[in-house]
């Protein structure tokens, strides 16, 4: 498809700049709106009042606690289970819709016992109906974080997300036929000089055309605008940059071999800081990487490029993490058959970015709960709210997890520990969850049992009807 097609989604997560988050204010509104539906669905019931208050809270807080217990144990369970403080930093991010689920059942289930005395499928049926529309706000919301993202796409409707997707140094949107790329550099003191690349399969690299890009040094280092006019029709592009040293490359002969070859090491650092370079072992070079005590603190990543006979574009090698902490070597061994004079160069990715189309599915899940929403509602008055028990409960979580397991399909796995299987933790969740919804549905069509009716002026007042308009 025509690259003018794709939707760049780079909408700011903030809500007009203030310290709140679109998310926050969906993910609140969908008990407020839930609370409103609640009330109408209670007071056409003649339940008494206060149980929808106290359901209220039931609700928040199974949810919330839920849905934080669900990201935690599901999506990394061996980070949260040897950092149990980090459970509680729910502003942090990271919630499961599974957990959440999991959640309002057990919160539920408690709320039946000690109020109102009932089945607890019958509360769970006309909750259902809010807990769809809440999907809706919910993955709204997800959407204004550019989160739950789905697979490269080349259909015309992909979102590319710079926001997930690319770094804060260097970003980039198609310009037309081309790509503008904006490289903010971090300030310092010395002048700086970069190269710029580009991959569309992580195979094989080719340098912009541009020339070097010499980045003045100083407290207000400006942005750099480069342009990539030959980016192909590829929704994949991943660009990234690397610091030109001004020191000679290191160039080290092949003794052993009966035809001279020479091996090329371009370091990629500034002076003083050699750390890359390489010895001929017969026809294969060793080569190794030390950063120990150049560069400190967590794990970095780097790209290991080859050129044959120093021109053309380049290779991939190697490409991953180089270690962490105080072991930050890398030590590996290439076979340039073929290659006369082989040319390096290693690159560590300390600013990169990925212009990648994907499957909208946070939009895709949100339509999906929102027909799932208004048939439910439909469904409730058109029986006159008098249902078998347990079948809209049913009904809601075979249509909400088979959506689910369909939609997993076009997203990113979000559980590193399960990334090359064939179904995914949102779809291995799913499934018993889509078994429970059948069984309720059977067991309501072979035994149908109703609830009895609310008794008019009963223990408890009843539920404020809903305010009319004026006309």
């Amino acid at each position: 498809m025509h690259i003018l097609q794709y939707i760049h989604w780079d909408q700011d997560p903030s809500i007009f700049g203030l310290p709140f988050r679109w998310y926050g204010l969906l993910f609140a509104s969908s008990f407020f709106f839930g609370y409103i539906l609640m009330k109408r669905i209670f007071f056409k019931e003649g339940v008494p009042e206060q149980w929808l208050e106290s359901l209220t809270i039931y609700m928040a807080l199974s949810t919330v606690i839920g849905a934080r217990l669900g990201h935690c144990l599901f999506y990394d369970p061996g980070y949260y289970l040897s950092h149990p403080i980090e459970i509680l930093k729910v502003w942090e991010g990271g919630l499961a819709s599974h957990g959440a689920a999991i959640g309002i059942i057990t919160g539920l289930l408690l709320w039946s016992r000690r109020v109102s005395k009932r089945s607890v499928l019958w509360v769970l049926d006309r909750v259902v109906i809010m807990v769809a529309l809440s999907g809706l706000t919910i993955r709204t919301g997800n959407l204004m974080n550019s989160e739950i993202l789905g697979k490269e796409t080349t259909a015309p409707y992909g979102f590319v997300f710079p926001r997930a997707d690319q770094g804060e140094a260097m970003r980039a949107k198609w310009d037309g036929e081309k790509v503008a790329l904006t490289y903010s550099p971090t300030a310092i003191k010395q002048d700086r000089v970069f190269e710029f690349y580009r991959t569309a399969d992580d195979t094989l690299v080719q340098r912009l055309s541009q020339q070097d890009v010499l980045i003045p040094g100083g407290k207000s280092a400006k942005a750099v605008q480069i342009v990539d006019n030959q980016p192909g029709t590829r929704g994949h592009i991943r660009y990234f940059s690397a610091e030109m040293s001004t020191k000679a490359p290191l160039v080290i002969s092949n003794g052993d071999s009966l035809h001279l070859r020479t091996a090329t090491f371009q370091d990629p650092f500034a002076e003083g800081k050699l750390a890359f370079g390489g010895r001929w072992e017969q026809d294969r070079v060793h080569l190794r990487f030390d950063m120990r005590g150049l560069i400190s603190g967590a794990a970095t990543r780097g790209t290991l490029l080859l050129r044959s006979n120093g021109d053309g574009d380049w290779q991939v090698i190697h490409r991953g993490v180089l270690g962490g902490p105080n072991t930050m070597v890398l030590d590996t061994l290439d076979f340039p058959a073929g290659i006369t004079n082989p040319q390096y160069r290693l690159v560590v990715k300390e600013d990169e970015t990925l212009l990648i189309a994907r499957h909208p599915a946070q939009i895709y899940e949100a339509v999906a709960y929102t027909i799932i929403f208004v048939f439910l509602l439909w469904l409730y008055y058109r029986k006159d709210g008098k249902l078998p028990l347990g079948q809209h409960f049913g009904l809601f979580l075979v249509m909400v997890f088979l959506m689910r397991f369909l939609i997993e399909f076009g997203k990113e796995e979000q559980a590193e520990f399960l990334v090359g299987s064939p179904l995914n933790m949102g779809q291995l969740l799913s499934i018993p969850f889509v078994l429970a919804g059948l069984f309720f549905i059977v067991r309501s069509m072979r035994n149908p049992q109703f609830p009895p009716a609310m008794p008019i002026g009963a223990d408890a007042e009843v539920a404020s009807p809903p305010k009319s308009k004026s006309k």
